[in-house]
């Protein structure tokens, strides 16, 4: 294969990759990949710990809830998907070692707000 041909390939290529790759492709892409540097950097004994913490559908703030799970993107997948499927609210997902030690709480937002005088708004 001759320098020219190689060339025009590797164009070819590229404008490919911006039809079909699109922005959001990518960012899904640099997730996992984030995932996976994650997963690898914090495991302990094939191990990972991951905090959740959230809010409910009453205005209750949580943080500090821990699950550990193996250490490789299927067990974090399955136990992300069954989270998401009994969550009330927003939640989000840390992976730490599971040798660190995490401190539970909650907030019951809606009760502070009605205490605080503004019971149609949570804060």
């Amino acid at each position: 294969m001759d320098v020219s041909t190689e060339l025009l390939r590797l164009k070819m290529l590229r404008i490919l990759h911006r039809i079909y790759l699109r922005s959001d492709t990518r960012d899904c892409l640099n997730g996992r990949l984030y995932l996976h540097r994650a997963i690898e950097k914090f495991q302990e004994g094939g191990k990972i710990l991951v905090v959740e913490s959230g809010m409910d559908c009453d205005g209750v703030r949580y943080w500090g809830r821990t699950h550990e799970c193996d250490a490789n993107w299927r067990a974090f997948d399955k136990l992300w998907k069954r989270l998401a499927k009994w969550a009330d609210g927003p939640f989000s997902l840390e992976i730490v070692r599971p040798s660190t030690v995490v401190e539970y709480g909650s907030r019951d937002l809606a009760l502070e707000a009605f205490e605080n005088g503004h019971p149609h708004s949570i804060h």
